[in-house]
């Protein structure tokens, strides 16, 4: 898993430093063609310009994926922290992040992991369930770091979503997608749900 994360940060800082310089110079280029193509051109300036744009939007949609900036910045808990941020920004959601780690570090691989499952439960719980008030507690002890990620929404029967499989709720709840990414480092991920309830997200990873 460290190879897989190692690899993935070396294509992100390529693409970042490759494709995305080239496309960043090759829209400093494009600004100017206003000033040299003929008027009946212009259309197609625009078009290549929004090209160009769409480009660096999807290259850096790309890097995010292979490994969150903020992780790299700023670690698990602050990019933790500044994704609640974001999306408090969105809504009226209240979102609390507690840090019980005693400022320990987290491997690289498990820090990865571990943000993309609390972002997606961070998602579902804001999105699907339509929650109030979310909490995230970061911990480490005994050589194992826990998140619990508890919200106040509507819930759901998590007995029934995982009974079903159907691509919609596989896709929609993302469960299958947490579970896989917790086994990926040794992790494990339970859920508890009932409808009208909330849903608590609780995953333990061991760390050494």
């Amino acid at each position: 898993m460290r190879a897989q994360e190692e690899e993935r940060q070396r294509v992100a800082l390529e693409i970042h430093d490759g494709i995305g310089q080239v496309l960043t110079s090759v829209a400093l280029f494009a600004a100017d063609l206003d000033q040299v193509v003929p008027e009946e051109h212009r259309d197609r300036v625009v078009r290549v310009k929004e090209l160009i744009q769409r480009a660096i939007a999807e290259s850096r949609a790309l890097v995010w994926s292979l490994r969150p900036p903020d992780l790299e910045r700023l670690g698990l808990v602050p990019a933790v922290e500044h994704l609640a941020e974001n999306l408090r920004g969105r809504g009226d959601t209240r979102i609390d992040v507690l840090d019980e780690t005693g400022g320990r570090q987290v491997p690289q691989d498990v820090e990865t992991v571990v943000f993309r499952i609390v972002q997606e439960a961070l998602n579902n719980a804001v999105k699907h369930a339509k929650a109030s008030t979310i909490s995230v507690i970061v911990g480490q002890r005994d050589g194992r770091l826990s998140v619990v990620v508890e919200d106040d929404g509507r819930g759901f029967d998590v007995a029934e979503v995982e009974r079903r499989e159907t691509p919609e709720l596989s896709e929609g709840f993302g469960l299958r997608g947490m579970r896989e990414r917790a086994e990926l480092v040794g992790g494990t991920l339970t859920l508890e749900s009932q409808p009208g309830r909330g849903t608590t997200v609780r995953l333990e990873v061991p760390i050494g």
